[in-house]
C-alpha cells in the first residue's frame, strides 16, 4: 500500500491513530507537549497527504528520551529510519 492513494493514506491514519492512542496518556504524563504533537498530526483530513515537515516533528516528539523511556523501550534501542519516514524498525 502506498499512501498516495487516499484509501491506503484512511487505513494508515486509523492503525497509527490507534497506536498512538495506546501510547498517549504514558507519553501526555511524560511531556506532554510530545502527546500533543503527536495527537495533532491526526487532525486532518485524510485526503491530504502528510507535509514532510510534520512527519518529522511527529518522529521527534515520540523519540524524545523522556518518552523513550517512559515506554519502556531499552535504551540501548536505537530507531533506525529508511527513507521512507514510515518504515521504521528497531536495533539493538
Amino acid at each position: 500500500m502506498t499512501d498516495e492513494v487516499p484509501v491506503d493514506r484512511k487505513i494508515h491514519l486509523a492503525q497509527a491513530w490507534a497506536f498512538c492512542q495506546s501510547i498517549h496518556p504514558a507519553v501526555k504524563q511524560t511531556l506532554a507537549s510530545s502527546a500533543d504533537t503527536a495527537a495533532a498530526h491526526f487532525e486532518r483530513e485524510a485526503a491530504n497527504s502528510v507535509p514532510s515537515g510534520n512527519v518529522g516533528q511527529f518522529y521527534a516528539a515520540l523519540d524524545a528520551p523522556e518518552v523513550i523511556q517512559a515506554l519502556g523501550i531499552p535504551p540501548r534501542s536505537e530507531v533506525l529510519r529508511s527513507s521512507n519516514c514510515s518504515n521504521r524498525r528497531f536495533s539493538t
